[in-house]
């Protein structure tokens, strides 16, 4: 009985071991095109390979901190990212799956008329809700928070993903979900996006919080 034990747990240290692999370079500057000696390095480039989730870590060895990680489930991006930026390394969430789902917003009579749910519409008492980030206007903070990602680039992919999500009376961003998609990659980005959307204020009916289905494009376009 010991053996047939004993036989069992090698088979499943064998198993994680073939089920996960790293592998990991070391490089004086970017872009890494040749390696160096880790003690001669500035860089240290990381592959991990868990059973076909794939992560590569790139990290300033001088600084002690991680400049990108991305990871990849197949071909969908997945768990949260490093990213850099003209402001720093900064986190991106992608640790869901896009949710898809036929268009069915629907909201109070009052607001059937507004082709704008950001702007103020006195005519019908409306006061739009307020954004809780630097940027207070919709379209800054989607072009400020909008990536491009680098295969769709590469692969010429573009076009306009169709969300639809509701703003609760809290001023809460929820059921969130893809209405029309274009591609897995700029799919999941654009629920990313709206997804870290706050507001301080809700939107406001007559001086009265109101919850509100939105529907909103994201578009991502290539310069010609």
């Amino acid at each position: 009985m010991r053996s047939v034990f004993l036989f069992i747990a090698f088979l499943l240290v064998s198993f994680v071991g073939v089920a996960q692999t790293t592998e990991t370079k070391y490089y004086r500057t970017r872009p890494f095109d040749t390696e160096v000696p880790e003690n001669k390095a500035n860089y240290s480039r990381t592959v991990t390979n868990d059973n076909g989730t794939i992560t590569t870590t790139i990290k300033n060895l001088k600084k002690g901190t991680i400049e990108d990680s991305e990871t990849w489930k197949g071909d969908e991006p997945y768990g949260i990212w490093v990213g850099r930026t003209g402001r720093g390394p900064e986190e991106l969430d992608f640790n869901f799956e896009v949710p898809y789902k036929e268009s069915t917003c629907s909201n109070v009579e009052s607001l059937k008329g507004l082709t704008d749910f950001f702007a103020d519409n006195i005519a019908v008492g409306y006061t739009a809700p307020v954004i809780d980030f630097e940027e207070k206007r919709l379209g800054a903070f989607v072009g400020r928070s909008l990536r491009y990602p680098a295969y769709a680039r590469r692969h010429g992919i573009q076009g306009s993903v169709e969300l639809a999500f509701v703003l609760t009376k809290e001023g809460k961003a929820q059921d969130i979900a893809v209405t029309k998609g274009v591609h897995l990659l700029l799919d999941k980005e654009a629920v990313r996006v709206i997804r870290k959307l706050k507001f301080s204020r809700p939107a406001l009916l007559n001086g009265e919080p109101v919850e509100m289905c939105v529907k909103l494009p994201l578009k991502f376009k290539l310069a010609n």
